[in-house]
Order: structure tokens, then sequence, then C-alpha cells
């Protein structure tokens, strides 16, 4: 098999694209497999996991390797460091090198142009990890220039078919997986004790709803339905659950916990619940499946289906993305209702049959190899019209649409002499600062969902948490992002919870146009 490399542009950062690299590189090294891990410098704010290698795994440790979409565009380093790991690896003469990016639009700007200066010695492999925007756009701009084309879940893969018509017959479902044991973990008998719930990840609003929790333990308190829910995880909505859990006897928050010790929880639970917007192919889920718990999980875009099958180890619950806590809270309650109704053993143990079957470690690597294989012996990929573009330029980044002033000037416009808050502390506000501060509007500050966020005029606004927008006097929110636009919309009643009206300045299913 042709060597792979596969970068890590944000550092061995917590997240399931992390432990899927880990994972991936392990698996094809037990295989004998030539695998080499690339790791950038950890980013601010964000804490790394640990890196439980195997052997056969070569580790390039780049600490003085920032990410490259810190680097506004400004890229030779990066390109240097691929260059140079790429020509070790081809030294040992084992035909093209497979390169895998994630996470940063620019990491895979980078790899696909080397992909294109090369092909003879460089494949670009994309692997589609999520439905969220940033990603589809990643994978319009440089999924042409891919050898192949892997997506997690059948909703990823059939998504990139019809929104990549010229590469369909390029992609292929390569589904995440995790160590599955051979026997499902045994249980006590449910009957005569409080039916044990669990949640495992990250602890946000915006993405993974988390707020739902607390409401969805107390819906089923007011049921008389003895349980308890076992929060583990930390992030943004560490502090709002903390009190939440203060006052609810059924709700536990235990926090961040080793990958052993979340395992010993889940073998110890009966349902995992995921109350998600948005998903790929949850891992957190499938090491729930693993442990042999049945699933009481929303409707998501993407992986939801892929998980729950026929529908024996679970329930989907009908909750929108756009949904808010206690529409969430109440849609997750059916489906646990729905399960309790059933036998809930034997839900858990189809749960466990199912990951073993489908979503094993050996599963995924032998499908993982078949894919890599075909992207080294296809004809190479002829050199597209165009170099790729860079997401992060220092002056413009590629994901602000090239009409974002005039839509951002006829909102501020029609809000003048209104108090107004920016949603949004990043690259699309950075360069629109100037139609912000131009416009009639009073611009009383920036909001946004990171804590840690800085604001983009640190000397006149401040920067709040959604939920303390009401502190500053404003009337209005104006949603300033392109590629986060829907989420942040779907969660728009934290603000509207306020009195505060919200405004947004794209469209749905608005193109980006690029600046000339």
């Amino acid at each position: 098999m042709n060597p792979v490399l596969i970068i890590l542009p944000q550092g061995a950062s917590i997240g399931g694209v992390t432990t899927w690299a880990i994972t991936l590189a392990n698996a094809l090294a037990a295989e004998r497999r030539p695998v080499t891990l690339l790791i950038h410098g950890a980013i601010d704010h964000h804490a790394s996991v640990p890196l439980k290698l195997h052997p056969g795994v070569n580790a390039i440790h780049r600490p003085d390797l920032p990410s490259p979409q810190s680097l506004a565009g400004q890229l030779k380093s990066v390109t240097n460091a691929y260059r140079d790991a790429i020509n070790a690896i081809s030294l040992k003469g084992l035909g093209p090198v497979l390169l895998i990016p994630t996470r940063d639009a620019d990491c895979f700007g980078v790899c696909a142009a080397l992909a294109q200066d090369d092909p003879a010695r460089v494949r670009l492999v994309g692997w589609r990890h999520s439905p969220m925007p940033y990603e589809r756009e990643i994978f319009r701009v440089f999924g042409p220039s891919m050898s192949r084309i892997i997506g997690v879940s059948q909703w990823l893969c059939d998504h990139m078919r019809r929104s990549l018509p010229t590469c369909a017959d390029r992609v292929a479902c390569v589904p995440n997986a995790v160590d599955v044991p051979l026997s499902r973990p045994r249980r006590r008998p449910v009957n005569g004790r409080p039916i044990e719930l669990v949640y495992t990840g990250r602890l946000d609003d915006a993405i993974k709803r988390t707020g739902a929790l607390p409401l969805l333990s107390d819906a089923l308190t007011q049921m008389a339905i003895a349980h308890r829910l076992t929060i583990i995880g930390d992030g943004p909505a560490l502090s709002t659950l903390q009190a939440a859990a203060a006052s609810r006897a059924s709700l536990r928050l235990l926090g961040v916990h080793s990958p052993h010790d979340v395992a010993a929880a889940l073998a110890a639970s009966d349902v995992f619940v995921l109350p998600s917007r948005i998903e790929g192919l949850s891992l957190s889920a499938l090491e729930a499946m693993a442990q042999g718990c049945a699933l009481a999980i929303t409707r998501t875009p993407s992986g939801a289906s892929d998980l729950i099958g026929d529908g024996s180890c679970g329930c989907l619950a009908d909750a929108s993305p756009e949904d808010d806590d206690a529409t969430t809270a109440q849609a997750l309650t059916c489906a646990v209702q729905s399960l309790l109704a059933r036998d809930l053993d034997a839900a858990g143990r189809a749960a466990h049959a199912r990951a073993l079957a489908h979503f094993s470690i050996k599963t995924m690597v032998r499908h993982a190899i078949e894919e890599l294989g075909r992207a080294a012996t296809d004809p190479p990929i002829t050199a597209q019209a165009a170099m790729p573009i860079i997401f992060h330029d220092r002056t413009r980044p590629a994901s602000v649409p090239a009409d974002a002033e005039n839509r951002l000037a006829r909102i501020l416009h029609s809000l003048a002499g209104r108090a107004i808050l920016i949603h949004g502390c990043g690259a699309h506000t950075r360069a629109l600062m100037s139609t912000i501060l131009s416009s009639p509007a009073r611009i009383v500050g920036f909001a946004d969902d990171d804590s840690a966020a800085r604001s983009p005029d640190p000397l006149r606004f401040p920067v709040v948490l959604p939920a303390q927008a009401q502190a500053t006097g404003a009337t209005d929110v104006v949603l300033s992002s392109y590629l986060h636009e829907e989420v942040l919309w779907a969660r728009r009643d934290v603000y509207e919870r306020q009195g505060i009206s919200v405004h947004r300045l794209y469209a749905a299913d608005h193109p980006i146009k690029q600046p000339a």
C-alpha cells in the first residue's frame, strides 16, 4: 500500500477529527501499512489529547508550525513543511503519497496545490466528517482536486454526489469506528431501579444543544420516570449545566473523563441521549453503542439514520435543527418513553451488535485500505483551471461573499438609530469592519459563543456571550457569518427571549461569489 500522510493542522486538539485521525493511523499501522501523522502546534484555548500511537505510526511533531488559518494566507512555511514530509516519505519508493488534510480550509488548499504540482507523486484524499457549512465549502472548492472523496455517513456521500456531479464516481463511504468489545457489558436488570441515561461530548448550545438535557430530566421527573442523567464533558455550556445540576437530584455532571472512565460510565448506562442540531457520524454515539447503550438521538442531518439502522437499537427524536431546548427535550422524552415501552435490554443488545457489525475498527480499516488503494492506482486528477483559493486571506477571506458589504450596509441602514450587537468576532466580521463602523446604526458591541473571543475593536466595543446581550442595551442583533449563519439562525431564540430582534445577511441557498 502507498504511504499515507494525515495532517492535524490544529494540533492534537480534543475533538472527533483528532480521535478519528489517531484511530485510522493506528489501524493502518497495525496492518503494516506505512502511515505518517504530521501534527501542527496546539491552538490557543483548546486542550490537547494525549497521543497514544501504534509503534508503526511515524509521528512528525511540529510545535513551531501554527494552524494555516491563523497565517492570513501567508502559507509558505506550511507548504514547505508538508513538502518536506512528502519528500522524506517518497524516499522509500512506495509510490504516490496519499495526502489527507483535516479541519482547516487552508490546510486543504496547500495539499491541493501540492497534488496539482506533482500528481504523479502526490494524491489528495478528502475525508468529510460533518455537514457543517464550513466543510461543505471546503469540498465544493477542493473536491475536484481529490483522487477519492470519503464521507463518514451515507447522507454525506449522497450529498456530495449531488453537489459534485463531476466527481460522483470518486465518492465512497467509510464510516467512523470505535473499539467494540466482542460481548456487551452486562447490566443490572432494569426493573426496580432508575433508568441510567448518559450524554458524553462537548457541552455547548450552538451545535450540541446541551441546554435540552436538564429539561429532559425535568420532563421525566414530572412523568414519575425514575432516572439519573449523567453528563460527561466540557465546553462553554459547563457553568450553565453545573447550575442546573445543583438544583436537580437526577442530574449528575462529571466533567472531563479519560477514555477508560468514559467507557466504564457507558457500560453502566442504559440509554445514550444526543440532543445535537447537527452531527456527522457521532463518535460519542458509536462509543455508547459499543458499550451496549440504546440510543435516543435527534434526527440530525447526516449520521442519525446510519446509527439507528432499522430502529431496533434506538429511537430518533423528532426535533429539527431549528427547535429550541424545550421542544428538543420533549422530543427526546418521547424517544425515551418509546424505548421504555419496548425491551430496553434488547435495544442495548441490538446497538452493540450493530456497532460490532458496521462500526468496528476492523471494518473501517478494511474499507479505508480499499479506497486509499483506488486513490493510488486510479489515473491522477488533471490540473484544475485555477489554483485553489486561500480561505483565510489577510485582506479578504474566501468565506466572505463578494456582496457581503452591500448586504450588511443595507441591513444596518434599515436599523439606523437602533442599538446593534454584531454576533461574531471572526474573519467575516473583521473583513467588514469598515462597513460596520461607517453605518448609521449605533453599534453597542459584539457577541460570540466563544467566551475567549476578542473584539475586532477592543478599545470601543466589548464582547459578550449571547445570554448577556440584554445587558448591552441592544435592540437588535445582526448575524455576521456566511458559513455558520444557518446554525446561528437556528438558535436565535437566545436573543429573542431577551426581547432582541435578530437579522441575517444571507439566504440558506446563497452561493458564495468569490471576489474578483
